[in-house]
């Protein structure tokens, strides 16, 4: 029997012991826990300070972007409407200057006019009628001259008075077209404003034609010359286009092209206009003869 106490004493003991060691474990394991919970609650601490950080300065870099948009929107509505108003005054400017160019253009002739007019005077009996219309049409400015002028006065051994007969002002103008080829010069704006081309090929002959290297070339009264040269330009077959000069861009259409370095074509008595090739050889031309009789 006591023996068999002694062995129970002694499992009593090392269970005692066993379970202190392990409580002992424990303690250490909880020490560890408290430790490394420690070290979590500082480490959120110092990331949620730095979550707080990048909160603040993504607030701020987002009034900051809001700010940029704002004033970038409003400069580019300023913009536009800037834009708006500079197109609307060169639209202005443009008609301005195509009603300057007209009353120009009508200027010359009326002078040109007045001019034989006046080489025509018969001496002091007065000026006749100088030039029948071919086209019917009547000198406005001509018919204002010859109501103001009234008389002359001619000295020598005695003074008279001499009236100037009333006249009309017109002129009889010709045209003539030839062309070698499939392009031909269809029509030519006697103000300067525009040169039109054509197309012509048809039927079995009917092709587009590269105009690259091409040039047109327009002489005024044998004086002033004028060159446009075609770049990038295929008129397809039974299609047209004109080439406005750059004071009378604003008429141009979407498939016109437009002669920046002139602000008109020229105009005058005796104009020739010519289509040449890349070889410089002529492939149309454009005959137009203003006669003052």
């Amino acid at each position: 029997m006591e023996g068999f106490y002694n062995l129970k004493i002694q499992e009593f003991r090392t269970g005692a012991t066993k379970q202190n060691m392990e409580v002992t474990h424990v303690k250490e394991e909880n020490k560890k826990l408290i430790k490394t919970m420690s070290d979590l609650k500082g480490r959120l601490a110092d990331l949620e300070a730095r979550n707080a950080q990048l909160e603040k300065q993504y607030q701020d870099l987002l009034r900051e972007y809001e700010s940029i948009e704002s004033e970038h929107t409003m400069e580019t509505n300023r913009l536009k409407e800037e834009i708006t108003s500079l197109r609307a005054e060169m639209e202005n400017i443009l008609q301005e200057l195509q009603t300057i160019m007209d009353t120009k253009l009508s200027l010359e002739l009326e002078i040109a006019a007045y001019r034989k007019l006046l080489e025509c005077e018969e001496s002091r009996v007065g000026i006749r009628d100088v030039v029948t219309s071919a086209v019917n049409s009547q000198s406005r400015g001509a018919q204002q001259l010859s109501e103001m002028i009234t008389g002359y006065e001619s000295k020598g051994d005695s003074s008279m008075s001499v009236k100037m007969m009333r006249g009309e002002v017109s002129a009889k103008t010709t045209y003539q077209r030839t062309s070698t080829g499939p392009v031909a010069i269809s029509d030519v704006s006697q103000e300067g404003k525009f040169i039109k081309i054509e197309n012509t090929s048809s039927g079995a002959n009917r092709r587009e034609v590269d105009l690259e290297g091409w040039r047109m070339k327009r002489v005024v009264d044998g004086k002033r010359t004028y060159i446009y040269p075609f770049k990038n330009v295929i008129l397809k077959p039974g299609k047209s286009l004109k080439i406005y000069a750059r004071g009378s861009a604003a008429e141009a259409g979407m498939n016109d092209l437009i002669f920046r370095e002139e602000d008109h074509w020229g105009v005058g008595s005796q104009v020739v206009t010519s289509l040449l090739n890349e070889k410089d050889e002529e492939k149309a031309t454009h005959t137009q003869k203003t006669l003052y009789n």
